[in-house]
């Protein structure tokens, strides 16, 4: 699994949209997304790893999915949280390492 898949924001996009909505259709998903269908084609090949077709023709995370927007979630948050110098905090886990992780599952 290559690690720069979460690296462009439309697909950090589309794996934050299917865990908040869980289910979207295409068509939801190119409203949301304001992109063209080739855009969004392409984007969601490349997430094939996270991201489920499903018979209703609807789609869903998978369990990497799911994983891949924990690792979002933290890293957004990290990004968020003020650093003291009271408070120590583990440096972040680089994006890369974490598919690393991910994909020796």
């Amino acid at each position: 699994m290559r690690s720069d898949i979460l690296s462009h924001l439309v697909r950090r996009r589309i794996i934050v949209l299917l865990y908040e909505y869980i289910e979207l259709s295409y068509t939801d998903l190119l409203d949301s997304l304001k992109i063209g269908t080739g855009l969004l084609n392409f984007h969601l090949r490349k997430l094939r790893p996270f991201v489920k077709h499903t018979d209703k023709g609807t789609y869903i995370l998978s369990k990497y999915g799911k994983v891949a927007y924990n690792l979002i979630r933290y890293a957004i948050t990290y990004d968020e949280v003020k650093v003291t110098d009271s408070i120590s905090m583990p440096p972040p886990i680089s994006l890369s390492l974490s598919l690393l992780r991910i994909s020796t599952f």
